[in-house]
This record gives structure tokens, sequence and C-alpha cells, in this order.
């Protein structure tokens, strides 16, 4: 089993661009210094003031395809040395005629939310080989008509709407996973969304990552704040109760003093080693016996000891 440490994290803030810097690069990289970071919100030099300030752990990222006049709203960033990274861009044919499609069935959701609120990896383990879909999204915080979602949503209907677009961003990695052979995913995100209030339980092999509040988050930070709203969403095909790609020991990082409007939010990332690994243990071992089984020939005694199933025997030839 390989374990790997994840974080989600909104980057925007009060305070200045600079004190956020030092400190989202101080949570990256002496906190759990994380395998994946599905970002939100990035700040202007996205590349220069976080990719390149924890260059140190050799991160690559891709950003959200299209941008917006208040910039980027999300990202994947990776360590290199853990995973291989490719971009699945919401702006290829095949990925955009799925996006026409569910718009077919979904009028009632505006599909240009995606590309400019999901940035999407296709991450491989450079250690099991195993592969998922990496996906950072911020989730829209109003919809009225300044945001020119179509049609116009009345505020009393803004909480069922959220909920809506969210349900069309799974349908649309579901079929995303169906079109590059993947048979799991994982959301990093604000969703701007109480997560805990809702369930997804029409989809085979969903869960949403569950988490005690940290302190900040415990106190009344004001209406507009949302509860629960920075987690995590895995979908493994054909689930069980012990799913092959778990994320565990979700947690809010306890900082003091943040001069972010999130809390960042960490937990464990873990693959389960392939039957085809195991099978190799056994293709090696056979070749071993048959090398041995060589011996069978020779006229002298040879005393040959034989591994199998992790019990020794000895066998005088």
């Amino acid at each position: 089993m390989s374990t790997y440490h994840i974080m989600t994290i909104n980057m925007d803030g009060k305070s200045s661009a600079c004190e956020r810097r030092k400190q989202m690069v101080s949570n990256i990289t002496f906190t759990r210094r994380p395998s994946v970071i599905f970002c939100q919100e990035l700040p202007g030099e996205f590349k220069e003031q976080i990719v390149e300030e924890c260059g140190g752990d050799g991160y690559s990222y891709k950003c959200a395809p299209e941008s917006t006049g208040s910039g980027n709203h999300a990202a994947v960033m990776w360590k290199e040395n853990d995973f291989k990274g490719d971009e699945v861009k919401c702006t290829d044919s095949s990925i955009k005629e799925i996006l026409e499609r569910l718009k077919e069935e979904r009028p009632d959701v505006d599909e240009s939310w995606v590309p400019k609120r999901a940035a999407m990896v296709k991450l491989t383990s450079e250690k099991t080989r195993e592969s998922f879909l990496a996906v950072s999204w911020h989730g829209p915080q109003q919809i009225n008509q300044k945001n020119t979602l179509k049609p116009k949503v009345h505020k009393r209907n803004v909480k069922k709407h959220k909920l809506k677009v969210l349900h069309f961003l799974i349908r649309f990695l579901l079929k995303v996973c169906e079109k590059v052979e993947l048979s799991s995913f994982i959301i990093g995100g604000d969703f701007n969304l109480n997560t805990t209030t809702f369930h997804l339980t029409e989809y085979e092999g969903i869960w949403i990552s569950r988490y005690e509040l940290c302190t900040r988050d415990k106190e009344e930070r004001g209406q507009t704040f949302v509860k629960y709203k920075d987690t995590f969403i895995v979908m493994v095909k054909n689930a069980s109760d012990k799913p092959p790609l778990p994320v565990s020991s979700v947690e809010p990082l306890e900082l003091k003093n943040s001069l972010l409007d999130h809390v960042p939010v960490v937990g464990d990332l873990k693959f389960l080693y392939k039957e085809v690994e195991k099978r190799s243990i056994k293709q090696d071992r056979g070749k071993l016996e048959q090398r041995f089984q060589s011996y069978i020939f020779r006229k002298t005694f040879v005393y040959i000891t034989v591994y199998q199933q992790s019990c020794d025997y000895a066998q005088i030839i």
C-alpha cells in the first residue's frame, strides 16, 4: 500500500497577496508536504508566487482552461517524484462534446461553469502505476444575472441551483472517466455548499469526505460563512466497503492567525497494489524454480531450498 498526503486550499483572503503567499507556501512546504494540491481562487502570479516557491519539492501544475476577469478559479499541483501528470482539457473536442450532450439533458444549468472553474489532470502513481482523475473545483458562490447564468435564478433558489451545478459536474466527470478509461476521480474543492447537508447516493461508488471542524470554523463567522464547503469527493467504480482508492484522515489545518478566508483541508490518499504486481511475484518464483530444476539431470546430489508461499522446505535430489 502507498500513501500520499493531499490538500485542498482556497487561496483567497483579505490580507495582501505577499502575506498570503508566504502563509500558503508555509502551509504547503512545512505542514504535510502534500503530493497533490487542489487549489482554488489562485493569486495573480500563481506560477511565480506559489509553484516556484515550492520548487524544492518539484511541483508541476495545470490551471482551469478558461480564466475570467477575477483570475483563475482552479488548479491542480502535484509532486513530479510521486505522480506523472497528463492534463485533460475541457477545450478538447471530445470533452466539449460531452458538455454539449449534457447541456441538452440539463438545459437549466449553464455548462460554461465547468471550463471556467474546473482543472482536470490524469495522475499516475510512480509507485503503483495506478491512475485517477484529479479535479480542482471552485463552485459558484452567487448565481445571479451579474455572472450571466441562464436562466436567471431567484435569490432564495440559489442553494438549490448550486446543487444542480454540482450534479452537472459529477455527471460530466463520470463521462470523462469513461472517455479516458479511468475508474476513479477525486474532487478537491471549495464547493460553496455545506457538503454535510446533502448526499450523492444516486451515484454508485461516490463518497463525500467528512471531518470535525477546527476551532476557527466552529466560531461564528458571519451569515455568509458556509461550513464544510472545503472537502474531497471521491468516486471509485464498482465500489465496495473497502474502496481501492480511499481518502482517509481528512481534517482541517488548525492554523493560528490565518490570513486566508478558508481553512485548508488535508487527507491521506491510499493506493492498494494491483493484482498484476502480485502475479509478477509468482512469475518470478516460477522462474527461480525452473532454474533449480535444471539441476535434476546431474548425477551428483544437490541440496536445494525452494521458497513457496512463504514456507521453506528442503529437498534432496
